[in-house]
């Protein structure tokens, strides 16, 4: 056994008393209450405990396989685990406490009397909310990491690192996928920590983002592997379970795998089920062959080396050789009974309800506002007696023609779709609604239904960049219809081949009219083309089957299937040949 492996398991077996527990400060109470507005009586039974490098505030649900039952006693174990995966991080890769550039409140303004800052007085710990009331959740996230949930979580990166999840018992019901959820998302946080900090999963080095977390999730906790950053990619979760090894043999073998080159280069969010496999057995190799090398490479990627230059340097030998030393590793011990089916969904539906929009949507973004804004009666702000054309909820909002105020409007929640895909097909989005109070799942009807494909027709953008093509649609809510309605946005691609990707997204928005905007909220739930069905023999728990009906889809994690409408002849695709 190796000496990581001893280390953990002494770490999981240990639940020693937290240093602080049950004493909040003044800066983390507010926080929470002042987020939590009304629904600060949910606050009741978070308990918080502080460690020597994280903060933990806990309110889960039930969590079985737990080996305490106490909420306190959980709370003291979770901490524990992520103090050992930070340790375990930092051992592995052979960096120094020092390396990691998180803010030390004794060297910063943040850590004066009165400050504003709620981390002021624990901002060099990770900060992690565990949390299953999911209103609380929803109140929270915008405030502690500056983003709203879609999906389980939210995170926070650079000098102040925070992750907050929502523990969905279909989900992370269990002790073992809390944990492995937990140091999956720890790992992020902590390697964008590493000086000079910086997320460099967005930055080209997606395969060593991936590769690390889903690396650690694995050794750290039972081996399994499941976790997705739902809040990324939720219409691609991971469908392999078992020996990861194996199904990563069986995927170069059945030529899903690139090579080194080309999955350097991508950013997190653009990998597909595949390349995260292919991260995943590469990061463990890497680590397996000397991880205090890895530790060099990533440091020369945090300094701006490609991902060649750093690994050659660090391993001083040639890509080459290191890719073929790979593939003799990966073919070694390998158990033909244990391989599967891998996924290869190659599309996603990004969903953008605030201004923040990623580099690469920026472009096809502000084209679908204008496109929007020209080409229909829209809401938008009113703002110096013009329309801000911007995304986001705002109030003293008018239906604008051009710039022609038609009537005004209490407010309006502008918001956009993208739908991105890889290779050649054909791509559409269908923009659904229904009455917020259905519980019909074939209620949802096309927005708007008399001049639907007209009106979609003239708002829809198109781009294309390299291997990548988006299609951007925007649409400006108003009124009661934010309130008593609920929207489905499916994204659909057809392949040459005649495959298809349905993906998609199901949201409402919460506007009590005596409320600011800052306090509106709303609710995002990814929709996939397969729904849950019960586990088979050596698969996962939340093992699914395909749904391949092209009306129907369904939601994240659940038994829940909707009928969409059918959409009328004339829809113009977006086109990659």
């Amino acid at each position: 056994m190796t000496r990581l492996a001893t280390t953990l398991i002494a770490a999981i077996a240990v639940v020693s008393a937290p240093r602080t527990q049950g004493d909040w400060t003044d800066g983390s109470r507010k926080l929470l209450e002042t987020a939590a507005g009304r629904e600060s009586k949910r606050l009741q039974r978070a308990h918080r405990v502080l460690r020597e490098h994280v903060e933990l505030v806990f309110a889960p649900g039930r969590i079985d396989g737990c080996p305490v039952s106490k909420l306190g006693e959980q709370a003291a174990l979770f901490a524990t685990r992520m103090e050992q995966a930070r340790s375990a991080f930092l051992e592995t890769l052979d960096f120094a406490p020092g390396d990691l550039a998180l803010i030390d409140p004794d060297k910063t303004t943040a850590s004066q009397p009165n400050s504003p800052d709620p981390f002021a007085e624990s901002s060099s710990r990770l900060h992690i909310y565990v949390l299953r009331d999911e209103v609380l959740h929803r109140r929270l996230c915008p405030r502690l990491t500056g983003l709203t949930h879609q999906g389980l979580g939210s995170k926070r990166f650079g000098p102040r690192a925070v992750y907050s999840v929502l523990q969905n018992p279909k989900h992370l019901g269990t002790d073992a996928a809390l944990h492995r959820n937990l140091v999956h998302n720890v790992t992020h946080l902590l390697l964008s920590a590493v000086s000079p900090h910086g997320w460099i999963g967005e930055r080209g080095h997606g395969w060593l983002d991936a590769g690390l977390a889903h690396h650690f999730e694995s050794a750290l906790v039972d081996g399994s592997c499941d976790c997705m950053c739902h809040h990324e990619r939720a219409q691609l979760p991971l469908l392999v379970s078992g020996n990861w090894i194996d199904r990563a043999r069986t995927a170069r073998n059945k030529r899903y795998f690139a090579t080194f080159r080309r999955l350097f280069g991508k950013d997190t969010s653009r990998l597909s089920a595949d390349e995260h496999l292919f991260a995943f057995a590469l990061v463990r190799y890497l680590v397996t062959r000397d991880g205090r090398r890895l530790g060099r490479a990533i440091r020369g990627m945090k300094h701006g080396k490609n991902a060649q230059h750093a690994l050659e340097s660090a391993f001083e030998c040639s890509l080459s050789q290191l890719e073929a030393a790979f593939a003799a590793w990966l073919d070694a011990d390998f158990d033909e009974a244990a391989a599967a089916t891998l996924p290869s969904s190659r599309a996603a539906l990004y969903l953008y309800t605030r201004p923040f929009v990623r580099p690469r949507h920026r472009q096809v973004v502000a084209k679908a506002i204008e496109q929007r804004a020209s080409a229909h009666e829209s809401g938008w702000q009113i703002r110096k007696r013009k329309p801000a054309l911007k995304l986001g909820p705002v109030k003293r909002a008018a239906h604008w023609k051009g710039k022609r105020i038609v009537k005004p409007v209490p407010a309006a929640w502008p918001f956009a779709a993208v739908l991105e895909f890889e290779g050649h097909g054909e791509a559409l989005i269908d923009w659904t609604r229904r009455r917020r109070d259905s519980k019909d799942g074939g209620a949802w009807f096309l927005d708007p239904a008399s001049t639907y494909v007209e009106h979609i027709n003239a708002e829809v953008v198109c781009e294309h960049d390299g291997d990548r093509s988006y299609l951007a649609v925007v649409d400006t809510p108003t009124g009661e219809v934010m309130g008593s309605n609920e929207f489905l946005i499916r994204g659909r691609v057809t392949r040459p081949d005649g495959t298809t990707d349905r993906v998609g997204w199901w949201v409402w928005f919460d506007t009590p009219r005596n409320r600011r905007t800052e306090r509106w909220n709303e609710q995002l739930r990814p929709l996939v083309d397969w729904r849950l069905s019960k586990a088979r023999p050596g698969l996962a728990p939340w093992s699914v089957a395909l749904d391949r009906e092209s009306r129907t889809i369904a939601a994240l994690g659940s038994k829940s299937v909707f009928t969409l409408p059918k959409v009328p002849n004339g829809m113009e695709p977006c086109v990659r040949r």
